[in-house]
């Protein structure tokens, strides 16, 4: 029941582990001092910092809403209102909405994580970005992100049970070396369903994709890298513009059948 408002650009840095137990009746609040109006002369809270811990945070039934990420130029180089660096974390049965600013509502970096039972909605840009680390993701449903609704990059990590609604771009964008497996996965309304690139994998069992304009992507995005690889089985695809778009050198299987090469500028996406 305890509710946190951050406000005068207030944040929390934490070298140590949070831990952040609310029931499902009575959840714990963090948010900023935003009231639904935007105020230029007014100074809004930012988020919550937490590096280099040595034990696993625990987040359980918390709301987040209305956070931003720090100014640029207060040195932390953090683009998301809620970060996780080089400290293991657990985020269950809790929610995040309606960020004021970020280019990512979650991000978890160089860490080992566990997600579940989480909702994520009304994010600016994208809704969670998972970098260099290792984890599983559980029941995570994310609606209206203005970007990508779960980016990974150089990660390795095991999906379940995931809807994605709503997402300006990809709805799973994989890059640089991720490793990502999935079952029961639900897309409507994205402009890319899933994209891999840049010599990462993503295999996908059980797959629904509803309302978006292609349905697959597999190129290479950076020259330091290589292709995209995409395998996916027990598909079900309802009025999507397009099918698949799989570079040259990339792959893109879909129920035991090779995707054939299409010419389109990779670049765009």
């Amino acid at each position: 029941g305890t509710e946190i408002i951050f406000s005068d650009k207030g944040h929390i840095i934490s070298y140590s582990n949070l831990n952040i137990n609310g029931t499902k009746d009575n959840p714990i609040i963090f948010r900023s001092n935003f009231n639904g109006t935007k105020d230029d002369n007014e100074q809004y809270g930012y988020g919550i910092l937490v590096m280099n811990t040595s034990k696993t945070s625990i987040i359980n039934n918390s709301i987040f809403k209305y956070m931003s990420h720090p100014d640029v130029n207060l040195g932390y180089g953090l683009m998301g209102p809620i970060n996780f660096y080089n400290s293991d974390v657990i985020i269950k049965n809790s929610e995040f909405s309606d960020n004021l600013s970020g280019d990512d509502y979650l991000n978890i970096i160089n860490s080992n994580f566990e997600i579940s039972n989480v909702k994520i909605t009304n994010s600016k840009f994208d809704s969670i970005d998972i970098d260099f680390s290792k984890g599983i993701m559980e029941k995570v449903y994310v609606l209206n992100a203005g970007n990508d609704g779960i980016d990974f990059s150089g990660s390795d990590v095991k999906l379940k049970d995931i809807f994605i609604n709503s997402v300006e771009d990809k709805g799973l964008s994989v890059g640089e070396k991720s490793k990502i497996l999935v079952e029961n996965l639900k897309i409507k309304n994205a402009s890319i369903g899933l994209a891999s690139k840049d010599l990462s994998t993503l295999d996908v069992k059980n797959f629904d994709i509803q309302n978006s304009k292609i349905i697959a992507a597999a190129y290479q995005k950076k020259s330091e890298y290589g292709p995209g690889y995409i395998n996916v089985t027990n598909i079900s695809n309802i009025n999507n513009t397009f099918d698949y778009f799989s570079e040259l050198n990339s792959k893109i299987i879909i129920e035991n059948q090779l995707i054939p090469v299409t010419s389109y500028d990779y670049s765009s996406f």
